[in-house]
């Protein structure tokens, strides 16, 4: 049998001992014969069956005949990768289903072109008879050899819900009888019948699989050489094929979002909020799972929900009123994310105001009285008394502020606030009484059971009042815990967060807008607003037209005196402002002079003050054109640091 010399260095070294012997026997078999073509020439030979110690081997020197039976391991001679995979393919694979003279002829057939001849073979020698058909044999192995690496799922998406049992199928048609599945802890998955793997996802995040696609070792890879002759190998296992796979083991999750009913958005109506709404998570045999509350956006989030079923109730509204909740969530292998949109309206108090007056000794009804109801964002409903005297409003959770507009029977007008913790009870009812003999305002309360609350002053004008209330308000946020105080106060506000500022060391940050420690000239305990204001009527108009200020064109006297005790009481605060302060006040200001913002600002105490003097605004600075980048600018104070002394006056 002809041989070629030829030998290619490829990349797998045989793992044996150099110094073995093996006994190698050759079997022509009659009438099959092989030709090629080299240099123009037809070489032909008589095709044999080759054995090393009794195992079927290949010849890989097509021109050397085999002239030897001992023959010796030569590890240095490298088979390649394809030769291997026909050998290890070709004939006798599959458990020696494939073991007959054509499978073995095109198993050399394919290892000879592999190495760089391709014979033919015939039924007579030097290429003549007829052409022996193995077409059949050769695509076998080489459809064979093309699945070779062909791995289950090669393109399968692994991503699981936490707890859930999954059973992966074959998404490539490999036959799993010749594969593994191994987990990321090194044990071999159970395979199943009619699927790939059953797993149970326990760790959540990132993970990884190993499939192993298994070759049995037939026998030792084996290359053969004997001094002047046939070099042969025997090929008889091939690597193991894996691969990882990553896979991601997801949590379910329940978005719980809330808005408000009234205002139709995320939005709250008034002062009502969503902070401290608890939603509670149970499991089916009413386990507590979680308790999550609720941010001041109204939203909530459950995460880490393995494979389940589970229960939501809510609690602690607080500014809301109750809702019945009792929501069931299934996180299964499709549905693993919720979305639940709940409208909550905002606690609630219906108002009643009942005016009567009192002529030559007879209780009458006061009727056609309009009262403005002004919420904390200065928004404006009216009601008017009907000819019972009674005015009713519906009251969202909030402060609100009462003003009587039109005139009484007896020249007498009211003003009262309702605070949020007047929202405990559904209803409030408000009896005003007015006499001919009584010059003070004298509001008479009627709680839920009909009795009557008497002689209960409204002294809104008061300075102790006003002052007293600041206090309260401070005192209380400390005693909620709050050691670091950032006050904003607005002209006679600014008089007054002076004052606290100089007394509690929790206010860290100050801020003055227009503070009033100089006032409007005065005649006859009256603002005088036409030597006040030296502009056009239109800015007369502006500020009569406004909610606020139309009141100092109708100030009573007593008011105007105790503003101005007020200041007078504590104009020398400042000097006792040791804390890092912000004083703004608009250049168009005919209500709070330039003096007053000068005096506070050369009077401070604190290492870090500014003074900005804002273009084009008057008195009321958070109302105005620039109204948007003056609260930027204090919020930016607030964030800054203030350590440096620091002392400016800008414009801006």
């Amino acid at each position: 049998m002809k041989k070629i010399l030829f030998i290619i260095l490829l990349f797998l070294c045989f793992k044996v001992n150099a110094s073995e012997n093996v006994n190698v026997k050759v079997e022509y078999v009659p009438n099959v014969y092989f030709s090629y073509k080299e240099n123009g020439l037809t070489m032909w030979g008589q095709f044999a069956y080759i054995y090393s110690d009794g195992v079927l081997s290949y010849c890989i020197d097509i021109k050397t005949p085999v002239t030897k039976t001992s023959y010796t391991v030569d590890n240095s001679i490298e088979v390649n990768k394809n030769v291997r995979l026909i050998a290890y393919f070709g004939y006798g694979y599959d458990y020696n289903s494939y073991k007959t003279l054509k499978d073995y002829m095109a198993t050399q057939k394919l290892i000879w072109k592999e190495l760089g001849t391709d014979v033919v073979f015939t039924t007579q020698s030097q290429g003549k008879g007829d052409v022996i058909d193995i077409s059949s044999n050769v695509n076998r192995i080489l459809d064979t050899m093309k699945d070779y690496d062909k791995l289950p799922f090669y393109n399968y998406k692994l991503e699981f819900l936490l707890g859930a049992t999954y059973r992966i199928s074959d998404s490539n048609y490999v036959d799993r009888n010749n594969y593994q599945i191994i987990d990321n802890s090194g044990n071999i998955v159970t395979q199943e019948p009619s699927y790939i793997m059953q797993f149970i996802a326990k760790e959540l995040g990132g993970n990884s699989l190993r499939v192993k696609r298994k070759y049995i070792n037939r026998f030792d890879n084996i290359a053969l050489v004997a001094s002047n002759s046939q070099n042969i190998i025997r090929v008889g296992s091939i690597e193991d094929i894996y691969r990882d796979y990553e896979y991601l083991v997801k949590e379910g999750s329940v978005n719980i979002n809330l808005t408000d009913a009234i205002s139709n958005s995320k939005t709250n109506t008034g002062l009502a909020t969503y902070d401290g709404i608890i939603f509670d998570m149970y499991d089916t045999n009413n386990n507590l799972i979680s308790s999550v509350a609720s941010a001041s956006n109204g939203i909530l989030r459950f995460d880490n929900l393995s494979f389940g079923n589970y229960i939501i109730r809510a609690r602690n509204f607080n500014t809301y009123e109750d809702i019945s909740l009792n929501e069931n969530v299934d996180i299964n292998k499709t549905t693993y994310n919720y979305n639940y949109n709940y409208a909550l309206t905002p606690k609630s108090i219906n108002l009643k105001l009942i005016k009567k007056y009192k002529e030559n000794g007879i209780e009458k009804n006061d009727s056609d009285i309009i009262f403005e109801i002004y919420n904390s964002k200065m928004e404006k409903q009216e009601i008017t008394t009907n000819e019972y005297g009674e005015a009713s409003a519906l009251l969202y959770y909030d402060n609100y502020k009462i003003l009587q507009k039109s005139d009484s029977k007896i020249l007498k007008k009211y003003e009262f606030n309702i605070d949020t913790n007047d929202f405990t009870k559904k209803d409030k009812v408000y009896i005003m009484d007015d006499s001919i003999i009584n010059a003070k305002i004298k509001i008479e309360l009627e709680d839920d059971t009909g009795m009557k609350i008497s002689n209960s002053k409204v002294l809104i004008n008061d300075k102790e009042y006003i002052k007293n209330s600041a206090e309260k308000q401070i005192e209380n946020l400390i005693n909620h815990g709050y050691k670091n105080i950032y006050l904003v106060g607005h002209s006679m506000g600014g008089v007054i967060s002076t004052y606290i500022a100089s007394k509690y060391k929790e206010v860290k940050k100050l801020v003055l807008a227009a503070p009033a420690f100089h006032y409007l000239k005065f005649k006859n305990d009256k603002p005088d607003i036409i030597e006040s204001i030296i502009f056009s009527p239109e800015v007369i108009r502006e500020y009569k037209a406004d909610v606020i200020f139309s009141r100092w064109f109708n100030l009573p006297k007593h008011a105007v005196r105790e503003f101005m005790n007020l200041v007078s009481e504590n104009y020398k605060c400042p000097k006792d402002v040791y804390v890092p302060t912000l004083i703004i006040h608009g250049t168009k200001d005919n209500l709070v002079p330039s003096t007053s913002v000068n005096y506070v600002y050369n009077n401070l105490s604190s290492n870090y003050k500014e003074l900005l003097e804002v273009k084009g605004i008057n008195h009321d600075i958070f109302r105005s054109d620039r109204k948007e980048e003056v609260t930027n600018l204090i919020i930016k104070f607030f964030k800054s640091n203030c350590n440096k002394k620091y002392s400016e006056i800008k414009k801006i």
